[in-house]
């Protein structure tokens, strides 16, 4: 049995409505979708709605959110990493067990989760339309060494941790 959906917005606007979507599958399920993921249901008058100018006001977006995100783990990371190494200067040898743990877990959940942001930001700029591309904008994207950036992070937060476990323990 093929799920028919219905899409209806909150309402307050057509562009709004693009971006919001309230879907009900046959199984009374309510799921909250972009544009991209309502384009693949069988539903005529919610993909109608959606333009290609909404369509790049969403990649906007998920770009602004995924550079955040990276700001916010490298800014986390960092300040796990100093509050490590204040306890690790300042002789607290009965909790290097959970400092081992945070040390470990922090690092890698920051490298991994940089790297993904990294490799999302590179897909956003794939999907850019041609004026997008020609953009100083998507020009900028196209030029952006992703392979070095990765590589830096994995450095700096590989090596901060591997020192810190260093310090903490020979």
């Amino acid at each position: 049995m093929k799920a028919r959906a219905v899409v209806t917005g909150r309402g307050r606007n057509s562009r709004q409505d693009a971006h919001e979507h309230i879907v009900r599958v046959a199984f009374g399920w309510a799921f909250f979708l972009t544009p991209n993921q309502v384009v693949w249901l069988d539903n005529k008058e919610g993909s109608e709605r959606i333009t290609n100018e909404s369509m790049t006001v969403t990649r906007v977006k998920m770009v602004g959110i995924r550079s955040r995100d990276l700001l916010w783990m490298f800014t986390v990371c960092t300040i796990v990493n100093i509050a490590m190494l204040y306890l690790i200067s300042s002789g607290a040898t009965s909790v290097y067990l959970p400092m081992t743990v945070m040390i470990v877990l922090v690092n890698i959940l920051t490298i991994l989760g940089m790297i993904d942001a990294m490799d999302d930001l590179k897909a956003a700029s794939a999907d850019f339309d041609e004026q997008d591309q020609r953009s100083n904008i998507g020009r900028r994207f196209d030029e952006t060494q992703w392979g070095m950036f990765k590589m830096m992070v994995t450095l700096i937060f590989g090596g901060t941790g591997l020192s810190l476990l260093y310090v903490m323990y020979l």
